[in-house]
């Protein structure tokens, strides 16, 4: 062939460049920041609103830690009346979710319930996501105790304990704990610091922003369990590790709520990390299985959508 003309030369030189190291690291952080959330839809709130709701939960998670043993003497009737079907966990979040979610962020921050992630049509896959993710939790468990040469038998847990104290605690957690922490430190926080840094810091590239706000989000996240730590018996000396793996566990439900836009997913899967309710298998053989699927939607979720893209495409019907 003959030389290439300078316009040919130029647009080689271009494809060269945009074959590099860095445009491939930046495509693939591009790739990676891909997420079904909609900043622009959702209402900035004020940052004294956030830190009225960080404040008020910090303040009662540290005081119900405190007074651990005159709080369960004020609720054990009702949890003893009903077996343990209803859970102090329960007792504890369903007022606090009145108090920080509808009273601080909704009413007094004006925030709607899309604003705070909450929407009717992402509610059937946080169901498909409940029954699935517990049906492959109890085939690994399972498996496990085959691949052991042990006997496929209950889990002593449930004789132990008893039933309707494991299905309090899950619905405690279920109802409770899970979508206050994942509302508030995902749903909320995360997209507000991320709102929040892009309207008075614009000049920073967004990809910097989220990470910033991802490390102290979920920083905020695990220093919000350093008093029931302290009133578990943690030595200050050991602190540090007890609080790292809230950080990391927040790091990844919050990498999956941005990747899925649907904060019932998150919800589940952080339900079943604090409470696996495993018929075969050990505990933390679920909370295991749990934690790989976490990563897997985080990795996987963007081919998982292309594929359902593409049989849409094929077949018109919506995935």
């Amino acid at each position: 062939m003959g030389a290439q003309t300078n316009a040919d030369g130029e647009q080689n030189r271009t494809d060269a460049r945009n074959r590099g190291p860095t445009t491939t690291i930046r495509r693939t952080i591009s790739w990676f920041l891909q997420t079904n959330i909609d900043h622009s839809s959702i209402q900035r709130t004020s940052g004294w609103t956030l830190l009225l709701a960080l404040s008020i939960t910090t303040v009662i998670a540290t005081a119900v830690n405190r007074y651990q043993e005159t709080y369960l003497n004020v609720v054990n009737p009702l949890v003893e009346t009903t077996g343990t079907l209803v859970h102090p966990t329960l007792i504890i979040y369903l007022p606090l979710i009145a108090l920080v979610i509808g009273g601080i962020l909704m009413r007094y921050g004006s925030l709607s319930w899309a604003d705070i992630g909450v929407n009717k049509q992402d509610f059937p896959l946080g169901v498909a996501m409940l029954v699935g993710t517990w049906i492959l939790m109890q085939f690994v468990g399972a498996y496990t105790l085959y691949s052991n040469g042990r006997p496929l038998e209950l889990s002593s847990v449930w004789t132990n304990v008893g039933f309707l104290h494991i299905f309090g605690d899950f619905v405690g957690q279920l109802f409770g704990n899970a979508p206050f922490e994942e509302i508030v430190f995902r749903a909320v926080l995360l997209v507000q610091l991320f709102k929040l840094v892009s309207v008075r810091l614009p000049r920073i590239p967004a990809r910097i922003s989220f990470a910033i706000v991802l490390v102290v989000s979920q920083a905020i996240f695990a220093l919000y369990h350093i008093p029931s730590r302290l009133m578990a018996g943690v030595p200050i000396e050991s602190l540090l590790p007890a609080v790292i793996l809230p950080f990391i566990i927040g790091i990844m439900l919050a990498l999956v709520y941005y990747r899925t836009g649907n904060i019932f997913v998150p919800i589940v899967l952080h339900t079943f990390l604090n409470s696996p309710m495993m018929v075969f298998g050990h505990g933390s053989t679920g909370m295991s299985t749990v934690f790989l699927l976490t990563i897997g939607i985080v990795v996987g979720w963007p081919f998982l959508e292309s594929g359902f893209d593409r049989l849409s495409a094929r077949t018109g019907v919506t995935a």
